[in-house]
């Protein structure tokens, strides 16, 4: 079995005419890390900003989870944002970041939606729903009979209101109803507890001094069976933090994959973790930007990257070649057909056979993708007084020799909660680089090459280009952003802790 929870949040708007949202976002990661913290789920995926929370990007997304899942996975959906209905139709909508106001066609419909329900394999799927209207997207279903076997499917729905406006609550804060949700998911002790078991009870105890109306039902024409959704607590909390993935699904001309991965950190007595994950999702949805406009930047002049990518690789010795006409049709056929890295070397002529077998079977290379792009971190220290994270971003273009890689880090302080800076953990009175040299010449030395290349760079390196990441013993300071891709692996060296302000 495999538990996912998907989120999706929008809290600004393309279009001026839509009031943008203040607590969509942080609801949604508080609600999904609660849900996580405490209850058996295997994976988590956000959906946040601009670029990932278009029409078209969660329709997609959303479409490609669920038609591909099979019998035994279940799914637990949640959407913050605008919700409108169709007073002619009296169907409802969700708005996505780039819908218009007048634009009914730039919105998603309930019909939509719950067809993707309705074909899909997965046992269980559950919606959360916190929108104006969120509760157009069922017939009304509020109690009574017993609890279905979980064998069965089901298609679930609670919203935060009825066919109303519903409120979004104050700057900082929760909505109230993800704040009354949050209370009474932490209020569950039974070790199984269906999710319409826990609706009544949350219904139950929703305040009547707020004005809006919670419901829940199952999703008529979904595909329900009568099954149930059980919530099941875990044994004991294994991390302080869990894997968020960040979907970074958009429109480009060669087929791609990317694993992109950031922790995202459970309620604690040491630390925020709302101020925690804030700053880590805004260094995701950051890089998020610098990796596409990478992407877009290798496919402005698709032909002739493609061959000047191809030409590069001398290990292969494709030095003389000319793509196909097939080829060059597809290329221009772009969006409507996309180009595999499979495809490059089927339409290739003036090669050797042999020389593309050759890379076609080398393991380093994959068939399909043309590019893939990895993130990932390191927690090097996470204690009472500190967090550490190291993050890694690696773009791999086929054929390319060298992959683009560049590092970060997120340091914290807690008690107050902060970031920490290089000069927040250093004192230094002369410049970065003077300072930077003396570290080298008195650390790096161990291995004079490494202490050479470093030293002829340290006049590139900002405040802002610097990754720095520390243990209880050590702080590691890297200097690769400003490294030639062949000269990287020598970028990192480490200092004693000692010398530094950190306890």
């Amino acid at each position: 079995m495999n538990a996912k929870i998907i989120g999706i949040a929008i809290d600004q708007y393309a279009d001026v005419r839509i009031n943008n949202l203040q607590n969509c976002v942080s609801d949604t990661t508080s609600l999904m890390s609660k849900l996580h913290t405490k209850f058996e789920f295997d994976e988590v995926e956000l959906l946040v900003g601009r670029e990932e929370t278009t029409r078209k990007n969660v329709y997609y997304r959303l479409r490609e989870i669920l038609i591909n899942a099979v019998p035994e996975d279940d799914f637990l959906i949640v959407f913050m944002g605008h919700g409108e209905l169709d007073r002619v139709t009296n169907k409802g909508y969700w708005l996505l970041s780039d819908s218009m106001q007048d634009d009914i066609t730039s919105w998603i419909d309930n019909d939509s939606l719950l067809a993707l329900l309705k074909n899909s394999e997965a046992r269980h799927i559950v919606l959360i729903s916190d929108s104006c209207f969120s509760g157009s997207v069922f017939n009304h279903s509020r109690g009574g009979g017993l609890m279905i076997i979980e064998s069965k499917k089901s298609r679930f729905a609670l919203t935060s209101g009825g066919i109303e406006k519903v409120k979004d609550g104050q700057h900082g804060g929760n909505s109230p109803f993800t704040f009354n949700l949050l209370k009474s998911l932490d209020n569950i002790e039974d070790q199984e507890t269906s999710f319409k078991t826990f609706c009544e009870k949350f219904l139950s105890d929703f305040p009547s001094n707020v004005h809006q109306t919670p419901q829940y039902g199952t999703l008529s024409n979904a595909g329900d069976e009568g099954g149930t959704f059980i919530l099941r607590r875990k044994d004991q909390i294994r991390e302080p933090y869990f894997d968020l993935v960040f979907d970074m699904s958009f429109e480009f001309p060669y087929k791609y994959s990317i694993d992109f991965r950031l922790p995202n950190f459970h309620d604690s007595d040491v630390f925020e973790s709302d101020f925690i994950n804030s700053i880590i999702s805004g260094k995701g949805n950051e890089m998020k930007g610098s990796i596409r406009k990478y992407m877009w930047e290798f496919s402005e002049d698709i032909k002739s990257r493609v061959e000047s990518l191809l030409t590069s690789a001398n290990e292969y010795s494709l030095s003389k070649y000319h793509i196909s006409d097939k080829l060059k049709e597809k290329i221009e056929a772009y969006p409507d057909e996309k180009v595999s890295f499979k495809e490059v070397l089927e339409n290739l002529v003036q090669v050797p056979t042999e020389t593309i077998e050759e890379v076609k079977n080398d393991p380093e290379f994959t068939e399909e993708d043309f590019i893939y792009v990895s993130v990932g971190y390191e927690i090097k220290r996470f204690d009472e007084n500190y967090l550490s994270i190291g993050i890694f971003e690696e773009i791999n273009l086929n054929l390319a020799p060298h992959p683009n890689s560049q590092v970060d880090s997120l340091n914290f302080a807690f008690k107050p909660d902060r970031l920490l800076d290089f000069d927040d953990i250093f004192d230094f009175s002369c410049s970065l680089k003077e300072f930077l040299d003396r570290l080298i010449q008195e650390f790096a030395l161990e291995d004079e090459e490494q202490a050479d290349i470093l030293l002829r760079y340290t006049e590139y390196v900002t405040m802002n280009n610097l990754a720095f990441t520390f243990s209880k013993d050590n702080i590691f300071i890297d200097l690769s952003n400003v490294l030639p891709r062949v000269a990287q692996a020598c970028g990192v060296f480490s200092v004693p802790v000692s010398l530094s302000k950190l306890l």
